[in-house]
């Protein structure tokens, strides 16, 4: 069984691992030559490589990713908590899914470098440079080493918006799609030499902590597993026993807290509104496939470069895909099939399953956008697909910056939470996105969150520190609108004395007195 396996492996990719003299000196009639311009290509992708990688750390640290958000400052605060309290979850506070992996990585980060943008960010730009390195070991599997290098020096820089996305800590993604393209290199592996054992091993406990991370891994899980028995491997009995055990393991946190909640992390509520598995679908091309390929912002929806510049690209993109599944599916019947079935079923999935689709926005696609580099493989077997694939990605990448750019970003926190703790005061109501990013960015030396009733309340102790304290209330908004309408009339009908101070782009008042009930 083992030898008709491996024979239906390594038939196949004879031709494709055909010697280029281009890459293979050996096989080359002039070696110098040949030598000199592929180590003049490998240089020159290295260098490449180093300028994405610098580029990921300069999106996180410098001056696009100076202010995060509360999102981001939920996870912050959560390895804070454990590091410094041994507090665990198994889940983000105040949801019933997104498993807290992420927070064990950051822990040391917290614990060394305090609340920094640095700790909440680095992690999450590692998970994104090492999905890179996975994407070009994929690669070599099916593609001449110079082509696999090149596709995870793409991936490093594009698309553009999922390089600046997963440098951000945006709590599952960028660690969800790390174990999930780790997993599809164990399947390659297994399909190659399945018995070796430990790459069951490895491919059950990828797709079991993969699937606590987020059920997001199911992009890859599930045509892991229609690859592995169109290739005959469903009679590996061992293998696939040894898959079951780490599996079950590594979701167990998962199934844990789910059996106690009803299973909530399948139960999303359709944010979208009534959607239909048609229209779920026709957002995946409409808006979604535009996001992963860099030309369209996640949440706004917006063209990257003005929407006509924005849709030719999209034509362009569409065009570049499309030739690219052709390609991969002429050879649908090797081991490269893997990626062909990666690919086609990535919208059936977005438009079946309900926690992908329960926010109507591109993020979700963000999954599907981690496969692109390995597709436009089958194009950059050829020069004119890398000419064009090089030039896709390089207009896509300044459209992007060039929004980016002009975007404003918000405001920083810093300032507020000294002049707080200057005036005394160390808790604060503040609305969500407000809230957590001032309690993160002041090491919890002011402690804000929203109370209970109002939009945003992920922890409850937090509020009750501060319904026990005299809080100030601060405000995202100028001076002069803080002093209009519904709050000035309740601080003056409780008859509270306060004062406000301003610092940036907030402002904060300050009451002599407890309000007894939030305005």
């Amino acid at each position: 069984m083992r030898e008709s396996a491996l024979s239906r492996v390594e038939e196949p990719s004879l031709p494709e691992r055909a010697p280029d003299p281009e890459t293979e000196p050996d096989a080359a009639p002039s070696r110098p030559p040949a030598g000199r311009a592929s180590s003049f290509f490998v240089g020159a992708l290295i260098l490449v490589a180093i300028g994405g990688i610098a580029y990921r750390f300069w999106l996180a640290l410098g001056p696009l990713g100076q202010a995060p958000n509360s999102d981001e400052a939920v996870v912050g605060l959560m390895a804070l908590h454990l590091w410094r309290d041994h507090e665990t979850r198994a889940f983000f506070w105040h949801l019933p899914y997104g498993g807290t992996l992420q927070t064990w990585l950051m822990a040391p980060l917290v614990g060394m470098f305090g609340t920094s943008i640095f700790s909440l960010r680095a992690v999450s730009t590692i998970d994104g440079i090492a999905t890179a390195i996975v994407t070009w070991r994929i690669a070599r599997h099916f593609f001449k080493p110079r082509v696999a290098l090149l596709a995870g020096v793409i991936a490093l820089w594009w698309p553009l918006s999922l390089a600046y996305f997963s440098t951000e800590e945006r709590q599952f993604y960028s660690l969800g799609a790390l174990l999930g393209l780790a997993a599809v290199l164990m399947a390659v592996n297994i399909d190659e030499k399945p018995e070796r054992l430990r790459h069951w091993f490895a491919l059950g406990l990828f797709v079991g902590v993969g699937w606590w991370t987020s059920p997001n891994v199911i992009y890859y899980a599930l045509p892991i597993v229609v690859y592995l028995l169109v290739r005959g491997h469903w009679r590996q009995w061992r293998g696939i026993a040894i898959a079951i055990v780490p599996f079950l393991a590594g979701s167990s946190v998962w199934t844990y807290a789910n059996l106690h909640s009803g299973f909530l992390s399948l139960r999303s509520p359709d944010w979208a509104g009534h959607s239909t598995y048609w229209s779920r679908l026709g957002f995946f091309f409409e808006t979604g496939l535009p996001f992963s390929l860099g030309l369209r912002h996640a949440w706004t929806t917006h063209w990257f470069g003005g929407a006509f510049a924005g849709r030719v690209l999209y034509g362009v993109g569409i065009v570049i895909l499309g030739v690219a599944l052709v390609l991969a599916v002429r050879r649908i019947r090797s081991s490269a099939s893997i990626i062909v079935l990666l690919v086609v079923m990535a919208p059936l999935i977005y438009a079946w399953f309900p926690p992908t689709w329960a926010l109507n926005e591109g993020r979700y696609l963000y999954f599907f956008a981690s496969l692109l580099p390995l597709l436009v493989c089958e194009v950059l077997q050829f020069r004119v697909g890398q000419a064009v694939v090089l030039g896709f990605v390089t207009v896509t990448a300044l459209a992007f910056v060039h929004s980016y750019g002009t975007n404003p970003q918000g405001p920083t926190v810093t300032g507020i939470a000294r002049a707080l703790e200057a005036n005394g005061y160390h808790t604060a109501v503040a609305p969500y996105w407000t809230a957590y990013v001032l309690t993160y960015m002041s090491g919890e030396h002011v402690i804000a969150s929203p109370m209970p009733g109002q939009p945003g309340l992920k922890y409850e102790p937090y509020a009750s520190v501060i319904r026990h304290s005299r809080p100030a209330y601060v405000f995202d908004v100028t001076h002069e609108r803080i002093l209009d309408g519904g709050f000035r009339r309740a601080l003056r009908e409780a008859k509270i004395p306060y004062r406000v101070i301003v610092s940036g782009a907030y402002a904060a008042v300050l009451p002599k007195t407890p309000i007894p009930a939030s305005p």
